[in-house]
């Protein structure tokens, strides 16, 4: 199970890196990236989530308290909600 745990991490590390990096290639080239940086918030912010969570876990940690930290922290679910209407909107815009 641990390996399974670290293997899920290392993809959701790359697909995070991904995004940082295609994000970044699109705002070199001078096109809007309004959408996509949000995008890439909303996918790294959940990533930390589930990362740390799973190392936490593995280690034996106090995962509650862990999660209560990490995502009810301070304007952690209202920020992440914002960022899911602007993704929204844009998406909308797209079709």
């Amino acid at each position: 199970s641990v390996r399974r745990a670290l293997a899920d991490s290392a993809a959701e590390v790359f697909a995070a890196r991904t995004a940082v990096l295609e994000t970044a290639a699109l705002a070199d080239s001078g096109k809007p990236v309004e959408k996509e940086s949000m995008m890439t918030r909303l996918l790294a912010h959940e990533l930390i989530d589930r990362v740390a969570g799973r190392s936490v876990e593995i280690h034996g940690g106090p995962l509650p308290h862990f999660r209560i930290w990490t995502r009810e922290g301070p304007g952690g679910g209202e920020a992440m909600d914002l960022l899911r209407l602007g993704i929204s909107r844009g998406v909308i815009k797209d079709l």
